[in-house]
């Protein structure tokens, strides 16, 4: 039922169209991409429709369809925040529309320190125009609260934010809920919760991502080739985060267009490629030299005044809008107040930039310092007072302390790695900027001898020591300093700069592990041989002889993420495992790996007994960029089974269009179907083909859709 307060001028509808505006300010709708999430362990819900067993593929919004409460949960820069406040725009649209009954309101856990969680939201949602009453009308299950950062929550000796948590939920169990936190222990939430995963994004997910980012179509799909040729190598790139970032940097050059922007150019083939990044360090070390670039450019280009169009896009200082040259006469005052205003400004700031070559050193010393201060508090903010105290100790001497500290710090938030709202200060746009810097300080602790083995214990500290880790030259006695601390886990994660000897020293602990009699522990370690190399497709090989289902499956994930022609063995064995959802597994890691001979052994599983093993074969032959790989699709549209069949055109349906049939091929129309809405809730219709050959348009065979849709093939399931 929809509250009464949602009339025109009503407080409720205020607070909504505020939650909107905010997002067109943002732009988040504009450029989010909605990529998938998997249900982690314990697993309790079924993959399949029980009637036809088809695969399906949550999303965020179909997610919170099934679970009234549930966490979504990814690594950094996984788009956790993001999805959060998407789905408040979402929701805020859907009710002003009279579509749906919740209503959103976010709530950013990181400055609950202390007291009622009760007032904590409560005050949150007066700071945004709620007002008690209105609040308390809410919690009467009509909310769906979003909680962001349960991973950023200390408790101390007198107080436990999570027990307050849990009694809100428990207080107020008619209501929503959707959590957003970092890879932890989530046991500390009593009520009932599913847990999700934040998928990486999958090759169609950087497209569209690209695609919403960059304006020019020639620029877009040049970008787009190289990412994904790099994606293979490089899969930090599928993080959200990171592909922002790349795409930051690729586009800051002259006459490259980004959405938002008013120019128009061209981009030299090969730009995407050039200087890729080797690892998310190196991401940030790339776009952080760019920013300070890209202000000496912004700073240089005054003279001519002509802004720079670098990472930040401005239009030229003296340039007038068409509002002004319509109506001059009127505007005239105006203008010439507001031109004086900005050449005071431009002379201030290049005095600044007359200073930043002497100072870039003192900068990055404040905000490593600063990181390292809000690290260790469990902090991503800060008061502006507490960034003076910091940055005062760099400040030139000679200078007054507090005024040269005020100009470092202006100077970090001109740059754009501070930004300051009101007197909050927080380092860059997102969390994992503040860890970067707080890595620097830790590699330099440990290159002058420090112990640093406390942050090795500290769960919010492993972003940060994984981020040290792919900072130093090699990663040999970090990570055998984190063995002696006892967490495997951890120097799993930090292995990738170490040597063949230090990475078989840990395989040869972890495989101990897989004798545990909890299942949740065999799959972390499992997780962790990923990133040993050789020695960890071996370990993760002998997995699949384990007794439970979960830890086969889960190896044969990690065998397909290492990419490796040596995987493939085990992976082959893989697909006679008793388990269809092994079987389907080892199929999709066949896709990832895509050689020639996982190819064929992809054609081989489209005689599997089950049917969603079948249709993930084909998906994943969809996913191989080689010309066998399409051959075999186009072969499998007369297939004997439907369901072959329906796979094969679904697949070359969603099929990159270099990858499609040109007009001299030929696919016979009689066996042609469409993906029916009933499956993936995907419409069509008499104007809307599937596949077009030549000048044949193939559409749905209906009598084909409506015997798959009762389950009648030749094969059971």
């Amino acid at each position: 039922m929809i509250l009464k307060e949602n009339v025109p001028g009503g407080e409720l509808e205020k607070y909504l169209k505020g939650i909107i505006l905010d997002d067109g300010t943002n732009e988040t709708g504009k450029y989010y991409t909605l990529h998938s999430v998997r249900e982690t362990f314990p697993i309790h819900r079924r993959l399949f429709e029980e009637n036809v067993c088809l695969t399906h593929e949550f999303n965020i919004p179909q997610i919170i369809e099934k679970d009234k409460n549930l966490i979504i949960y990814g690594k950094a820069g996984s788009g956790k925040t993001i999805s959060l406040k998407w789905l408040a725009t979402s929701y805020a649209r859907s009710y002003l529309e009279k579509r749906e009954r919740f209503v959103p309101i976010y709530v950013a856990l990181d400055s609950y320190i202390k007291g009622s969680f009760y007032d904590y939201v409560r005050t949150k949602a007066e700071q945004k125009g709620i007002s008690e009453p209105c609040f308390k009308k809410l919690l009467e299950g009509k909310a769906l609260l979003l909680f962001d950062g349960l991973d950023l929550l200390t408790p101390s000796d007198n107080f436990d934010p999570f027990e307050e948590i849990s009694d809100f939920i428990s207080e107020y169990e008619d209501c929503r809920y959707v959590i957003a936190s970092r890879p932890g222990n989530f046991a500390s939430i009593k009520s009932t919760f599913g847990v999700f995963k934040l998928e990486k994004l999958t090759d169609e997910n950087i497209r569209e991502f690209i695609e919403k980012h960059i304006e020019y179509e020639v620029q877009a799909k040049i970008l787009t080739t190289g990412t994904l040729k790099n994606a293979r190598s490089k899969p930090f790139i599928r993080n959200p985060l990171m592909l922002y970032l790349w795409l930051k940097i690729a586009t800051a050059q002259k006459g490259t267009v980004q959405k938002g922007t008013v120019q128009k150019g061209t981009v030299q083939k090969g730009t995407a490629q050039k200087g890729f990044p080797s690892s998310r360090a190196d991401m940030y070390r790339i776009f952080i030299s760019e920013l300070f670039e890209d202000w000496k450019k912004r700073e240089n280009s005054l003279n001519s005044g002509n802004m720079h169009s670098g990472i930040f896009p401005e239009r030229k200082c003296n340039e007038r809008t068409e509002f002004e040259k319509a109506e001059p006469e009127r505007i005239e005052s105006e203008r010439i107040e507001s031109e004086r205003i900005k050449s005071e400004r431009i002379k201030s700031e290049r005095i600044e930039s007359e200073r930043i070559e002497i100072t870039r050193t003192e900068i990055e010393n404040v905000l490593t310092d600063l990181a390292f201060k809000l690290q260790c508090e469990n902090k991503v903010s800060c008061d502006h007072l507490y960034a003076l105290d910091v940055a005062e100790k760099y400040a030139k001497t000679g200078a007054s302390g507090r005024a040269g500290a005020r100009e470092l710090i202006q100077a970090c938030t001109n740059i754009g790695l501070l930004t300051r709202k009101n007197s909050e200060i927080r380092i860059g746009i997102n969390r994992s900027f503040q860890e970067y810097f707080a890595a620097l300080k830790l590699k330099m602790y440990f290159g002058n001898g420090k112990d640093i083995s406390e942050a090795f214990r500290h769960p919010g500290w492993e972003n940060v020591v994984t981020l040290a880790s792919e900072l130093v030259e090699s990663a040999d006695e970090l990570v055998d300093s984190i063995i002696l601390s006892g967490d495997l886990w951890l120097a799993s994660k930090c292995a990738g700069k170490a040597g063949p000897e230090t990475k078989e020293k840990l395989c040869s602990l972890l495989v101990r592990k897989l004798d545990s009699t909890f299942t949740e522990e065999k799959i972390k370690v499992i997780r962790g041989l990923e990133n040993l190399g050789s020695c960890g497709i071996d370990a993760a090989a002998g997995a699949l002889h384990d007794e439970e289902t979960l830890v086969r499956r889960e190896a044969v994930r990690v065998l397909g993420e290492t990419k490796s022609e040596a995987a493939l063995p085990p992976l082959t064995g893989a697909l006679g495992d008793e388990d269809y959802s092994v079987r389907r597994e080892a199929v999709r890691a066949l896709g990832i790996i895509g050689s020639e001979r996982a190819v064929e052994l992809l054609r081989n599983a489209f005689e599997d007994e089950n049917r969603a093993v079948r249709l993930a074969a084909t998906e994943a032959l969809a996913q191989v960029e080689s010309e066998r790989a399409f051959e075999i699709l186009v072969s499998a549209l007369t297939s004997d089974d439907d369901f072959v069949r329906l796979g094969a055109v679904g697949a070359l349906g969603r099929a990159k269009p270099d990858k499609r049939p040109t007009s001299g091929e030929c696919v016979p129309c009689q066996t042609a179907v469409l993906w029916p809405t009933p499956l993936t809730g995907v419409p069509y219709g008499p104007s809307q083909p599937v596949l077009r050959s030549g000048s044949t348009i193939l559409r749905p065979s209906l009598s084909l859709s409506t015997r798959i849709l009762q389950g009648r093939s030749r094969h059971s399931v």
